[in-house]
């Protein structure tokens, strides 16, 4: 249906609709090919739709369809639907077929590009992704899990270009639904993709005696993008959307905006000493950056004075996000101090060597990098080198790409998260620490490094810059889903305390206790009556720590979490649920608890995170019948710190309870632990 805009901030729309355009919407009711090689892959005039036969005798078998033109370099998504109409696995040699993206037209799949892989065998089969820039698809391929592809089975294929980085994702509904693999790989110099080709293996073999027959229909093309929006676009603050078919409402938020950005597609003005190493790549749209100790030159810098305004960025607040790629490094090499610095600097670096004395000083905010080999936080307040504070991380320095998010909070606190996804959703590491309040004057994103003794070096680029001046945190244009149900804790009505008075409501919150003078069993829980969807719901809740002290002996434990048992009976016995739990003993993290029809305390996942009095936000999301992730945000539901998904049976059901338990065990030991906020969301796996 066409989304309708009505008065007073209201949106009426499908859940199903989406808002982009495909630049190739092919539903196949003609033969569009281009070119076509053998009788294993061809139109069918019938069910107007591709069909094909997976096999490795038939050589140089493959449908090939034009494009029209060189798709972008940097971004695109290509959607198809592929249907597995009746598969026999082999017993010899797998099967293979490509569904690519191609430079050429040729009779085999020896062409480079871009592909989205399904193979047979005799385990079951596997999709796999290939990304090359030239030469046979079937050499180097990226390959997902094993399974078995029964006959008569949809999945909705999605192929994504974000540069050098390639992933597909096989749906299990629909595009952009429930999430059955994710692949990724990362080529450089993948060109003149213009062509999409069904391409089978060339490499005939007698011993193949399995049969794949499949189908290709609803071929879409989005192109310079990586993301497609579902929702309406050019919306108010506060709006409120329904869908019709669903009856679920969202509230709508505004992006943060950002002060300045580029995607690098013109030139930012990059002043440097070395243009050799540190230069504008208009080939690639992206900052090359590439230092080497034999050169003390390798710097440069970007003036943000009149991109933000007119005016360095603020002594209190602000953030700044770049795509970062390390194409390669060597900083474990020799002995002696080797330093790389990307970041904000209150002077202009790109007069060359950056090693600050009383004629070259700088206050310095960012990314840094030393014979360490991790990658660090590294702040100094226009002083001498050394004069510094500095935070290693936990990940090591290796050719990836990473997303960077430096922050400063406040005058005297920085953060560094490095992320995963362009998103910025999925956290890898992040780091923070006390800076002088004197640390003024950021004008420049500058790199720079210091020459001294050998073997050192770095060459990598920079893309996707974003600043935002004058705040503490960027979010995204987001869709948030009223609640079905939300509890404030404003009242004690209908909670039942056990044993521990301590543990109850108060405050408006939700309050669980277990210390040495505890009893097994003790805390609260409150009958929500069968709300929770047996097969999909997200639960929210705002988790402060408020003590946590070890203790001796073995450790005693607070469980939060849902039931279908009320907390009359000891965790100790049988139950189903799931949820949290966070242990005392000294030498214990915080754990994951899935009781699965059995003790709670005999079905634990360590998730290696050591508790501390701190807040976190706390989601439980069953996103199926057999699947639940659990996952604790820093910040309210935007930075990860930890996740992680578990299998769990689907007799798993009747989810009525929710409770906080103690079990005692051992001495001089304390955990009080603060809820609040609690939302729920039933028959959704997620919130925005």
């Amino acid at each position: 249906m066409t989304i309708e805009y009505k008065d007073s901030k209201r949106i009426v729309n499908l859940s199903t609709d989406v808002v982009n355009t495909p630049d190739i919407n092919e539903t196949f009711e003609t033969d569009t090919k281009t070119a076509q090689n053998g009788t294993l892959v061809a139109w069918d005039s019938t069910d107007k739709r591709i069909e094909g036969t997976m096999s490795r005798i038939n050589t140089n078998t493959n449908w090939i369809y034009d494009l029209g033109s060189d798709l972008s370099t940097t971004k695109f998504i290509v959607d198809f639907q592929f249907d597995i109409i009746s598969n026999t696995n082999p017993t010899g040699t797998s099967a293979t077929n490509f569904f690519q993206i191609t430079s050429g037209t040729g009779s085999n799949q020896n062409a480079g590009g871009f592909s989205f892989t399904f193979e047979s065998n005799g385990s079951g089969g596997y999709f796999g992704i290939n990304a090359k820039n030239s030469g046979d698809m079937e050499s180097g391929n990226t390959w997902g899990s094993t399974g078995t592809f029964a006959s008569n089975t949809t999945y909705y294929m999605r192929m994504i270009r974000d540069g050098d980085d390639f992933t597909c994702i096989r749906y299990s509904d629909t595009w952009g639904g429930t999430v059955a693999e994710t692949l990724e790989k990362t080529v450089s110099g993948v060109t003149g993709l213009r062509y999409w080709r069904i391409q089978n293996y060339n490499g005939a073999t007698s011993s193949y005696n399995g049969v794949t027959t499949f189908a290709v229909d609803n071929l879409k093309l989005y192109n310079g993008v990586t993301s497609l929006t579902n929702k309406p676009t050019d919306v108010q603050d506060n709006s409120i959307m329904v869908e019709k078919d669903t009856a679920r409402r969202y509230w709508f938020s505004e992006a943060t905006p950002t002060t300045y950005e580029t995607d690098f597609s013109s030139d930012p003005t990059i002043s440097s000493n070395d243009t050799n190493n540190n230069y504008y790549d208009s080939t690639n749209d992206r900052w090359h950056i590439q230092w080497d100790w034999n050169n003390s030159n390798d710097s440069g810098s970007i003036d943000l004075y009149s991109k933000i305004g007119n005016q360095n960025l603020s002594d209190d607040d602000w953030v700044v996000r770049f795509k970062y790629t390390i194409v390669s490094q060597n900083f474990t090499t020799g002995s002696d101090s080797k330093q790389f610095f990307i970041g904000l600097t209150s002077t202009d670096y790109s007069n060359g060597f950056w090693y600050p004395d009383s004629s070259n000083v700088s206050t310095n905010f960012g990314l840094y990098m030393n014979k360490s080999g991790t990658y660090q936080l590294y702040t100094n307040d226009n002083s001498a080198y050394g004069s510094g504070t500095w935070t290693n991380t936990s990940r090591s320095l290796s050719n990836e790409t990473i997303y960077v998010e430096l922050i400063r909070e406040n005058s005297t606190t920085a953060k560094m998260n490095l992320y995963s996804d362009s998103s910025y959703s999925t956290l890898l590491v992040g780091v923070s620490l006390t800076i002088a309040s004197g640390l003024t004057g950021l004008r420049y994103l500058s790199v720079k490094g210091m020459r001294y003794n050998s073997g050192a070096s770095v060459v990598s680029n920079m893309d996707d810059l974003e600043i935002y001046n004058g705040v503490a945190s960027a979010t995204p244009d987001t869709w948030t889903m009223t609640p079905t149900f939300e509890d404030d804790f404003s009242s004690s009505a209908g909670w039942t305390q056990v044993t521990n008075t301590a543990s109850g409501v108060s405050g408006g919150e939700l309050i669980g206790l277990t210390n040495s003078s505890g009893t097994n069993g003790a805390g609260v829980w409150k009958d929500y009556g069968l709300i929770f969807d047996n097969d999909k719901f997200v639960l929210r809740c705002k988790f402060q720590i408020v003590t946590q002290s070890g203790g001796s002996g073995n450790a005693s434990t607070l469980y939060f979490g849902l039931s279908d048992t009320n907390g009359a009976t000891s965790p100790h016995s049988a139950r189903d649920g799931f949820g949290i739990a966070i242990t005392n003993y000294a030498a214990s993290g915080m754990l994951w608890t899935y009781p699965n029809g059995t003790t709670w305390d005999n079905a634990d996942t360590d998730l290696s995170l050591t508790p501390t009095q701190t807040t976190y936000y706390l989601e439980i999301a069953r996103t199926s019948a057999t699947s639940v992730t659990f996952t604790l945000y820093s910040d309210e539901y935007n930075t990860v710190v930890k996740t992680h998904t578990q299998a769990i049976t689907s007799t798993l059901n009747d989810l009525r309870y929710l409770m906080f338990q103690e079990w005692r065990n051992g001495s001089g030991n304390t955990t009080k632990v603060a809820v609040s906020e609690l939302k729920l969301y039933n028959g959704v796996n997620t919130v925005n």
